[in-house]
């Protein structure tokens, strides 16, 4: 028999709690009008920030792949100046032109020219001793 009063006191109980409360509050389809508006708001701003992210990540990329291309070239450009440098100093050692030293501080230009002008320089020499 207890358990008959405690059904009934309970069922009182739920009775009267729920009596006054609405099944929906009045302003929750404003809530939730303005939840779903913040929210779209909130996701069109992580795409467009996330847009720019791999933008900036892009454009930090092709510095770097820029800036890498252009120190290999000038290194590059460098390294073939001295091959021809050294290429240049064979061949004047080649043809026996070691007495004319040409000073190495000078540019690739003047150094393939003086080894150009080697042979008639010698000529023009021979016939000055003559």
């Amino acid at each position: 028999m207890r358990e008959d009063e405690d059904n009934e006191l309970m069922a009182f109980v739920k009775k009267r709690l729920e009596e006054n409360v609405a099944a929906v509050p009045p302003g929750l389809d404003a809530i939730k009008q303005a939840a779903m508006a913040e929210s779209f708001a909130k996701a069109a701003r992580n795409r467009l920030s996330s847009r720019y992210r791999w933008l900036t990540y892009l454009v930090a990329a092709s510095f770097a792949t820029i800036c890498f291309f252009t120190a290999q070239n000038f290194l590059s450009t460098q390294e073939s100046e001295r091959t021809v440098v050294r290429i240049i100093d064979l061949l004047r050692a080649a043809d026996g032109d070691i007495d004319n030293v040409v000073d190495m501080e000078s540019s690739v230009d003047e150094m393939l020219l003086a080894w150009q002008d080697a042979p008639y320089e010698r000529a023009i020499h021979d016939l000055d001793v003559n």
